[in-house]
Formats: structure tokens, C-alpha cells, sequence
């Protein structure tokens, strides 16, 4: 498999449920970069402890600036600093299967018409209470009859941003229009991931959903 560059974009999260994320992520199978950006969080909390962990590690890229600009514009600075064949947008609370990534980009090597996948996703505490089971509840039927539906005609019409893959040269081609995405002359800081997808789909790409893949952490 070619490299991934794994971006993984946060605002005032859990230091530990961020740090958990990389691990997960470097932990995973394949060869990848992981490009992690602090949207401007007041609280330095989760980066400052991920400098302490993670920042003499190599493999692991970390950016912060002062303002929060929303999380296309993060998803924008990591793409700035990517080097690999595939990105791999996974959100800060995700903890990832081991197999997660080489399973999420396959089909982008076997199938030059894919431009994009999305994983399955899980809700992680599931059992905590009733309104978190009717989360885990929506996210089932989101991914296993709607988008599996749409991913046997290669027109899953939102790539989650909790885990997705797309080719680095389709996202850098639309990068611009991804990030100033307006509406009635306000720019969009919304819908992220469905725009993105959209874009994908009207490049003439297909778009595909895998079986498995992430636990959702909140």
C-alpha cells in the first residue's frame, strides 16, 4: 500500500481521549504520517500534552495556531504538510481498528474510479444511557442500510468525518472550494464532510463504504 497521511484536526478535546486517538492511529497497520492540528482550543491542555508524548516522534506532526478558524481551515493547514498518496480525515475522539487504515484505502488502489471511502462507525459508550443508545442507534442505520445502500451503486453521498480516505491530488484540486464553501454570502462551517464528499462525486469519482472501521468516543 502507498502512504497515508492521517489528519486528525481538534478543538478543546480530552486530552486523553486525543491521546488515545494517535496512539490508535500509529498503532494501526500501514505506512503513514499523522498530521495533527489544534484549532485555535483556549484550553492548551490536549496539545501541550501531546507535544509531551508524541512530540519527538517523527511519525507525528503538530500544529497549533491562535485562532479558531473551524475545521476545514485546520483540515487545510494539515494538507499543507502532507506527503503521502492518500489523506485520511479521522475526527479527535475516534478510536480506530487496528486494520482501519490499510482496509480504508484499499479500494483506492484496486479501483482508479474510487476517489473516497468512509469506514463503519460505532458509538463508544453505547450502554452508558438511553440517549446514547439512540445515538448508536442512528449511526447503525446511517451506515448499514442508507450509505451501504449507496455504496453499492459507488454513491455514498457523506464520507464521515470520523474516518474517510480520499486521494491527496482530488483533495488538493478542490481544497479551495472545500474550505470557502458559502451559503446566502456566509461562508459554511458546517456540513464539512458532505460538502467534501459532494465534490468528490462531481469529479466523476465514485465513492465507497467499507464494513468496519471506528468506535465513535462521545
Amino acid at each position: 500500500l502507498k502512504r497515508m497521511s492521517v489528519i486528525v484536526p481538534f478543538y478543546n478535546e480530552d486530552p486523553k481521549l486525543l491521546e488515545r486517538t494517535i496512539r490508535g492511529i500509529l498503532d494501526a497497520h500501514g505506512e503513514k504520517e499523522v498530521i495533527v492540528v489544534d484549532d485555535g482550543s483556549p484550553d492548551r491542555t490536549a496539545m501541550d500534552n501531546a507535544m509531551r508524548i508524541f512530540g519527538s516522534d517523527e511519525r507525528v506532526k503538530l500544529i497549533r495556531y491562535e485562532d479558531n478558524r473551524g475545521k476545514r481551515k485546520a483540515q487545510a493547514e494539515g494538507f499543507k504538510l502532507v506527503t503521502g498518496e492518500y489523506i485520511v480525515t479521522i475526527d479527535s475522539d475516534t478510536i480506530i481498528d487496528p486494520d482501519a487504515l490499510v482496509t480504508i484505502v484499499q479500494p483506492l488502489e484496486d479501483d482508479e474510479h474510487i476517489g473516497a471511502t468512509t469506514g463503519n462507525v460505532r458509538v463508544l459508550n453505547q450502554q452508558e444511557n438511553f440517549l446514547t443508545k439512540m445515538i448508536a442507534a442512528r449511526y447503525w442505520n446511517a451506515f448499514n442500510v442508507e450509505r451501504k445502500s449507496l455504496s453499492s451503486a459507488g454513491i455514498v453521498t457523506c464520507c464521515s468525518g470520523v474516518l474517510s480516505a480520499y486521494r491527496t491530488e482530488l483533495f488538493g484540486r478542490f481544497l479551495r472550494r472545500y474550505t470557502h464553501q458559502r451559503f446566502l454570502g456566509v461562508e459554511c462551517t458546517y456540513g464539512d464532510d458532505r460538502h467534501l464528499t459532494n465534490l468528490v462525486l462531481r469529479e466523476g469519482h465514485k465513492v465507497a463504504l467499507l464494513s468496519f472501521g471506528a468506535r465513535l468516543g462521545e
